[in-house]
């Protein structure tokens, strides 16, 4: 898989913190989630990159922002869009 973030996309947001916790997350959600905010991605690129339905990389993005928070990640607690 490739990825070519934009200066300008999510990826500029993501800190320390993120990284850490995205580490500790499952496989699945770990991947739907670099997708999203490191690749700039959409859920709809997302579900063609990893073989998923769309509302599967949309649950798995949901279950990895709850875990993100409850780690205390807060930027997880805000809606990007998804």
């Amino acid at each position: 898989m490739l990825c070519q973030p934009d200066r300008r996309s999510r990826s500029t947001r993501v800190h320390d913190g993120h990284r850490t916790v995205l580490r500790q997350l499952p496989p699945r959600q770990r991947l739907v989630r670099a997708l999203f905010y490191v690749c700039d991605l959409s859920v709809e690129q997302i579900s063609e990159e990893a073989g998923m339905s769309t509302g599967t990389a949309k649950t798995h993005l949901a279950r990895g922002r709850a875990a993100a928070a409850r780690m205390g990640d807060m930027s997880s607690a805000e809606d990007h869009g998804a």
